[in-house]
């Protein structure tokens, strides 16, 4: 009775393992099918007619990159609204490819206290400001991709401490070419 009552504990954890198993994989499709819808809906969307979020995002798909860092910035290419559209999908392409930094975002449609309503800010970003190297490399690619107005670049520290030209903030940009 007593091998027989031993069999039945080891069965019972075996399936309880296995349940365990199955419920984290299920969880993990789920969670990697929310993203593919999530990547499918950024993939359409034109930031000129979004209206229910600030900001629309792109990711390096594509070769390494260092990870962000607490000195990270970006590169503040803004655009007047008939334009944001086909820059857009350059420097998402751009970031996705691996030839720009970690990521870009652009505001979108819907009103925002820290933007102009009649312009768009594209954000395109690299881990550290002080790694001049990668800064100005990411600058002469937003070139090639026909950013050829002059741009500032803005640390992250600029960002939290609330330094935004729009509320008449000045000499925030770490460069500007």
């Amino acid at each position: 009775m007593q091998k027989r009552n031993a069999k039945v504990t080891k069965a019972k954890k075996a399936r309880r393992v296995i349940e365990k198993d199955v419920q984290q994989a299920l969880a993990s499709f789920r969670a990697s099918q929310r993203q593919a819808v999530k990547r499918e809906r950024n993939e359409s969307l034109m930031p000129s007619q979004v209206t229910d979020s600030y900001w629309i995002s792109a990711y390096r798909e594509r070769g390494r990159y260092p990870a962000h860092t607490a000195r990270g910035g970006k590169w503040l290419v803004y655009l007047k609204r008939e334009y944001v559209d086909e820059c857009w999908l350059k420097i998402r392409d751009a970031v996705r490819d691996g030839r720009l930094g970690s990521s870009a975002k652009c505001s979108t449609a819907m009103p925002n206290p820290n933007t102009s309503r009649s312009s768009h800010v594209i954000c395109v970003y690299t881990y550290d400001a002080e790694d001049a190297q990668d800064v100005k490399r990411v600058r002469a690619t937003l070139r090639k991709l026909g950013m050829v107005q002059k741009i500032p670049y803005k640390s992250d520290a600029a960002t939290d401490q609330g330094l935004y030209n729009v509320h008449g903030d000045t000499r925030i940009a770490s460069y500007y070419e």
